[in-house]
């Protein structure tokens, strides 16, 4: 294989390699989000714990 050929070959690895590691960090943030929304869907469903007085048992805990 000649240098040019050799070149090109590389340019198009790098290409794909970088456009991979693009995809990951959009996969990657993606998750992070969804993963917030869950913490946050879960923070605002739990009930109000009040002051616990009066109550034999927690059932949410």
């Amino acid at each position: 294989m000649d240098i040019a050929g050799l070149s090109s070959s590389l340019a198009s690895a790098k290409l794909t390699s970088q456009s991979n590691i693009l995809v990951a960090k959009q996969v990657l943030n993606q998750q992070e989000q969804q993963g917030q929304n869950a913490v946050a869907l879960i923070n605002t469903s739990a009930p109000d714990p009040g002051n616990g007085n009066g109550k034999l048992i927690n059932s949410y805990a």
